[in-house]
This record gives C-alpha cells, structure tokens and sequence, in this order.
C-alpha cells in the first residue's frame, strides 16, 4: 500500500513545476504518462478482476463478438458489449499478448487526460493533471473506465456545440460499457439555466430525496422486469464495492459548499447566461444525485458518476485558478490553502477502497518484480 501513497505524494510534489514554464509542465506530464502507462501495462495478475480480464482477452476471437458471455453459461444479459470484444480481439490478433492489450488500454488512459487538461487548461495542464490522478487515477481500467475515458473526450465536442462528433463519442464508449448512454443529455444541459437560488435549494431536496428513499431501489429493482433494472437488482444483492457503505454527512457539506463557490464565480465572471458553465453546473448536480442516491444502498451503481467527473474537475480547476488571481489577497490565499489541504485529503482516497489491498499488493509485473 505504502507504494501507492508514495506515488501520489510524488505527484502532489510535482505540482511545483506550475512555477516553471509551459513546456516544462507538458514534459512532467508525458513523463508521468510514460510512468503510469508502463506501471499499469506490465502489472501481471493484480488489478480489478484481473483474471476475468484474462480470460476475456484469451477466449474472444473474430467469432464470438456480438455473442461473448462473460460468465460461463450465463444468460444474454451478460454478454459483453460487442466493442470491448472487438478491441480484446484486434489486439490479440495483432500483438498476443495481454501485457501490451494491458500497456495499450493503460496508454490510451494517459493520453486522454494529457489532451484534456491541455484542451481545458491550456497555460495550467499540470494541475488539472495532477488532480485527475487523484480521483481517478485508472491504475487498472476496466470495461467502465475504458468507456470513462473515451467519454473524456466528448466534453470538449459539448463546449464547442460539435453534436455529431460528439455522438460518434458517445457510441463508441455505449460499446464498450453501456453506462455511457448517461453522457448523451449533457449536450443539452446548458438550456436548463436556473438562478443560484434553485440550485442552492435542489441540491438539499435531492439529498434528503435520497436519504429517504435510497433504500427501497432494491425493492423496486426487483419489481420492474427489463434487463437494466435486473442487473441493479443484482448490484443491490451482490455488491462489489463495499456493501451499505454510506452516504457521508461530512461529504454532502463540502460538495454543497462547493456548489456555493462555484456559483460564486459564475456571478463574479460575469457567466450567469453562459451555455458551458450552465451545462457543467448542471451535470455537477447530477454528479452529485447519483452518489446521493446510490451511495447508501447500491453503491456499485456510484460508478455511474465517474461519466460526469469531467464536469466537476473543470469546475474545480478553473474556479481555484480564478479564485488566486482575485485582487483581494485574503481570497487569493485562502483558495490557495484549501486547494493543497483538499489535495492532500484525497491523496489516500485512490488506494482506500475495501478490495484495493487485496487486488493491488503486492504491486506484481510480468518481470516477477513484486513491491509490498
């Protein structure tokens, strides 16, 4: 475990090359991209179910896309999607192995959070860099962050009003996980543009919404009769990311005081009738409904939140580095503060969860090198 934490501090520490100039800043990241990638492609029987993955990219071929069952014997409704298949089995017929399937996916992963923080934050890439590898640093992605990471890409096709290759985005990742489909409404978002005040009143109406009536989805899952619903219901009985975990009270306030900050900004930036911000101040409810909603009784289906991230990085980015710019000095160090202190609280948060120590230590390579 000790070994992840160090990387992380690493990466916190690397935050000093903000002071150096912009191309100093592109090559840490390359250069941590380079690390990750080889970090998670040469990894060798540790990561999120590992040998699933395993068997997956052994028995696919060109014959069995459209019909691979991920279980043996399993009904229809768990077979993979056609376009992770697909990608298993392009791989495996070009390359053969599951290190370079693993060096590929785990790459794929670095250079979308390099082209976005570069999209999104031209003169400060870095720090939006290392704050993604906080939250979601993808070690070992699976179906769901594969499609999490192609649906990066489409943020930018949203702020630009490009709907057709944002489309083309939006079915490649239904493809590969179709949790995806979830992104497609937040092209339209930005019509919905509500005065803070409703915002400021929705947001606890959800969470009191969710709290009292999160724990009777597995009753409803288990009443509605189509495939969806029967995987939720599933995900209710069989959870995989640790149980009745709880909505924490303490989260729920931050997140409200940061929507406050945010709204905050709107006012001061002039932005009240701007599409974009409208859109990612939208998507950030939903960001924060599904793991209201989910957290206290289906907390697999928390997951579906990561589609809608994007939105809260960007926020938080920008909103930070308007907010050291302020012509008041007290503002200016306080945001400063609060972003280090906000970083290092999240610094353990990507090797806390329950089956972390159990599937990532020791830290194994295909080399037979092992780092407790």
């Amino acid at each position: 475990m000790e070994l992840y934490i160090t990387i992380q501090i690493l990466v916190f520490l690397s935050l000093l090359f903000e002071f150096f100039s912009l191309r100093t800043k592109k090559t840490v990241m390359i250069l941590w991209g380079i690390f990750f990638t080889l970090f998670g492609g040469l990894r060798w029987e540790i990561g999120n179910d590992w040998y699933q993955y395993y068997d997956h990219f052994l028995f696919s071929d060109w014959s069995n896309i459209f019909n691979y069952d991920r279980y043996s014997g399993a009904a229809n409704d768990d077979r993979l999607e056609p376009g992770f298949v697909f990608i298993n089995v392009l791989i495996k017929s070009l390359f053969g192995e599951f290190y370079i399937y693993n060096l590929i996916i785990v790459g794929f992963v670095q250079l979308t959070y390099y082209k976005f923080c570069n999209y999104f934050f031209s003169k400060n890439p870095l720090l939006a860099y290392c704050f993604l590898m906080v939250i979601i640093p993808n070690y070992a992605p699976v179906r769901a962050g594969l499609a999490t990471s192609i649906c990066f890409w489409g943020w930018r096709f949203i702020k630009e009003r490009r709907l057709f290759p944002f489309l083309i985005i939006v079915s490649i990742a239904f493809m590969i996980h179709h949790m995806s489909i979830i992104l497609l409404p937040c092209y339209w978002l930005g019509y919905l543009n509500m005065k803070a005040r409703w915002y400021l009143i929705v947001y606890p109406i959800i969470a009191v919404f969710s709290y009292a009536l999160s724990n009777y989805f597995s009753s409803l899952m288990s009443i509605l009769d189509f495939a969806a619903t029967k995987k939720a219901y599933f995900y209710t009985l069989y959870e995989t990311e640790g149980g009745n975990i709880g909505v924490r009270y303490a989260t729920l306030v931050l997140n409200y005081f940061f929507l406050c900050v945010y709204l905050y900004t709107r006012k001061t930036q002039k932005l009240t009738k701007d599409f974009w911000y409208s859109s990612l101040l939208n998507v950030l409810l939903l960001y924060d409904a599904i793991f209201m909603l989910f957290r206290d009784s289906m907390a697999d289906l928390t997951r579906l939140s990561t589609i809608y991230f994007p939105a809260q990085c960007i926020l938080f980015i920008s909103t930070f580095l308007s907010l050291i710019k302020s012509p008041k000095a007290l503002i200016s160090s306080l945001a400063i503060i609060f972003f280090l202190a906000y970083y290092i609280y999240k610094i353990p948060s990507s090797s806390s969860g329950y089956f972390f120590k159990d599937a990532f230590v020791p830290y194994k390579t295909i080399y037979h090198f092992n780092v407790n």
